[in-house]
């Protein structure tokens, strides 16, 4: 009887493994999202890194037909029996992938934001590294004169947008402290 399995892949060979395991019959079924890079472009990421899940039959088949396939480490196992999963495993996630669109909001480093959820709402505080593919975002937060590190989600983080533009203070030098003369105008 053909149930779901996991696989554990070298890094960055999910497709590859998948495309070898549909050649020679196997359905396999390898969780992507779609994310956002530098340039622009919209491409297909595993939603697990390193992990393709097949339907299977061990107890017809054994082995065979996965030992020698290229990029492939191992079949997830306990006590040397691979593990099987339920199909409403599966089935979740595939709707959480589907539910994922990949437009999250964009922090940079340096953005500053409010807290809309959790044990630090209504606190403001600083991003310091950009969103992961996890969906958490760190933040630097000011907690009794500590400035502290937090991973939050970012749907409980909000942009807070400043319409005062900065104010240049007048430079005063001209390099190698060189002052700079101002002449009164009359």
């Amino acid at each position: 009887m053909e149930q779901w399995y996991t696989l554990h892949t070298k890094p960055n060979s999910e497709y590859q493994v998948a495309m070898v395991l549909q050649e020679v019959g196997v359905h396999t079924f390898v969780p992507s999202i779609e994310v956002s890079t530098a340039q622009r472009r919209k491409k297909r990421k595993p939603f697990f890194p390193g992990y393709i899940f097949i339907k299977y039959d061990f107890s017809a088949d054994g082995f065979s037909r996965l030992r020698w396939t290229p990029g492939l480490r191992y079949v997830v196992a306990v006590d040397g029996m691979p593990l099987s999963l339920p199909e409403t495993v599966i089935d979740a996630i595939k709707a959480q992938t589907r539910q994922y669109t990949g437009n999250r909001p964009r922090f940079s480093a340096g953005d500053t934001v409010r807290i809309v959820d959790g044990p630090f709402r209504d606190m403001f505080g600083v991003i310091s590294a950009d969103a992961s593919a996890a969906r958490r975002v760190q933040v630097l937060l000011n907690v009794l004169g500590r400035v502290n590190k937090v991973h939050l989600d970012v749907d409980s983080v909000q942009k807070v947008t400043t319409d005062q533009p900065k104010s240049k203070r007048p430079r005063r030098t001209r390099g190698r402290g060189r002052r700079i003369k101002r002449r009164l105008e009359v």
